[in-house]
């Protein structure tokens, strides 16, 4: 008796960037991905600067994004920016 294992499916891990000024939500909701199958957090931003070049340099599937950010940001900047610059991105805000 010849016993055939299947291959694993592949996974796909939805790439998340968290950006929100205040940290505690930050780690609350990093926390929260952790324990969800099939996302990875790509990195956290607390500025729409900052969340900007790490949104070009790592593609994320999906943002997370506060709308008010310190000193008078706003999220909808940072949306049509990084939506110009990575198309295949979606955002949750």
């Amino acid at each position: 008796m010849n016993i055939v294992e299947s291959p694993r499916p592949q996974v796909h891990l939805m790439c998340v960037l968290v950006v929100d000024d205040n940290l505690f939500v930050v780690a609350l909701v990093i926390q929260f991905l952790e324990t969800l199958d099939g996302f990875s957090v790509v990195g956290q931003a607390t500025t729409v600067d900052e969340a900007i070049e790490i949104g070009v340099r790592e593609k994320p599937d999906l943002v997370i994004l506060d709308l008010v950010l310190e000193n008078g940001s706003t999220g909808l900047r940072l949306l049509d920016d990084l939506k110009r610059k990575s198309p295949q991105t979606r955002f949750m805000i």
